[in-house]
């Protein structure tokens, strides 16, 4: 008899094919938030569809910050918490990909505690220390809080920790607390419709990694099982169809659909595996966006685990209407037929890096949940190898 734990974060709300700018001051009226602060990227800062939002918020638009680059340089967020800070901001909105919502999860903690310095952040790295993600402190009424309007598919919205990529290291890590879990997620199509479709496209294959890795991950459950399949079957048809016509906001809206449905690893602690391990190491020593490693690594991952979880992997062919084809290559079919790349070569890695990522590889929290245990950065390198 399988045991389940299913933890239930302080999340309220998820609200999908809705028209954003209008939810949005509907939520900051139904939670009586007077001064809304916007996190984002200078690109996103630049577009109608942000205007749009700033303009409908009316008096309760309190400012923007628009200086978070990719891969969230503590520097940025720093920064960001210090205008939210100045604006005495009492609703942070986080509008964009994953390193703006990433970002916006961090600076709520930055602001409760009046961090001004990354020595001052060392108290929140990593996820051990939050034992409880659905415990609600003491004093939660006195923490800002954050809603996030995503336009990619990097389901940063859906987790309670912002990885932060840490000067002088390089090294990207996560900081947590469950108060930077957004309070209301919105999924509006056309937010969606913002991001360039190469990067739409790409961040949906980090929705499938999410689910293909939960599926063989080293640990199971029925809930994380039901949600990853019917996630899998609609990221495939939704990102086809993406590819087809990328101004289809109902492809789009399927496709944010299908990421929402997948991410059941903050309910059941099913995790990830050695393809999100490689993708934060990526992202920090070679700057790869994370969509790109998982199109360059994760039907490699599934080659390389294969023996230890064949029948798991099964799940994922069936999920991708190619049942009587292994994982790996199902995988590496969606990522061709999509136009993305599909090998470490083509996506900016450096092979002459291989042994440095391993080291990095090898102490991510991610990849306790492998179905198959690397021993050593060698078995590391030779899975780069084997997707390069």
């Amino acid at each position: 008899m399988n045991s389940s734990t299913w933890t239930y974060i302080p999340l309220e709300r998820v609200l999908i094919g809705v028209d954003a700018a209008k939810t949005l001051l509907s939520e900051a009226e139904r939670l009586d938030r007077a001064k809304a602060f916007v996190v984002t990227s200078n690109a996103m800062g630049k577009t109608s569809y942000l205007q749009n939002i700033i303009t409908t918020l009316g008096d309760r638009y309190a400012g923007t910050y628009d200086g978070i680059r990719s891969h969230d340089h503590a520097e940025d967020i720093l920064a960001g918490a210090a205008a939210a800070r100045a604006a005495d901001a009492d609703l942070i909105v986080a509008v964009g990909g994953g390193s703006a919502i990433d970002a916006a999860k961090v600076i709520p903690i930055l602001l409760r505690y009046d961090i001004r310095t990354f020595e001052r952040m060392a108290p929140f790295r990593g996820r051990e220390h939050v034992s409880e993600p659905s415990q609600r402190p003491d004093d939660e009424h006195r923490w800002v809080r954050m809603i996030a309007i995503p336009t990619t598919l990097s389901a940063a919205e859906f987790t309670w920790w912002g990885g932060v990529l840490e000067p002088g290291t390089g090294q990207k890590r996560p900081y947590a607390h469950p108060m930077g879990m957004a309070r209301t997620i919105i999924l509006d199509p056309m937010a969606a419709m913002t991001a360039p479709t190469d990067l739409f496209l790409a961040t949906g294959m980090k929705a499938v990694d999410h689910s293909a890795e939960r599926l063989t991950s080293s640990r199971q459950d029925e809930l994380s099982d039901a949600r990853s399949i019917h996630s899998l079957k609609l990221l495939a048809r939704g990102l086809r169809n993406v590819h087809r016509d990328p101004e289809s906001a109902e492809a789009r809206h399927e496709c944010q659909t299908g990421m929402a449905i997948g991410m059941a690893s903050p309910l059941t602690g099913v995790g990830v595996g050695a393809s999100h391990a490689i993708g934060h190491a990526l992202g920090g020593f070679n700057g790869v966006q994370h969509g790109l490693t998982s199109c360059a690594i994760l039907p490699a991952v599934m080659r390389w685990n294969y023996p230890y979880n064949a029948e798991r992997q099964q799940l994922i062919s069936d999920a991708l209407g190619r049942p009587d084809v292994s994982a790996g290559d199902a995988l590496e079919e969606l990522i061709r037929d999509i136009g993305l790349p599909w090998r470490l070569r083509d996506v900016g890695a450096s092979r002459n890096d291989f042994a440095e990522v391993a080291e990095r590889v090898i102490t991510d929290h991610s990849i306790a949940a492998n179905a198959r245990k690397p021993t050593s950065t060698g078995e590391i390198v030779e899975l780069l190898e084997l997707a390069w």
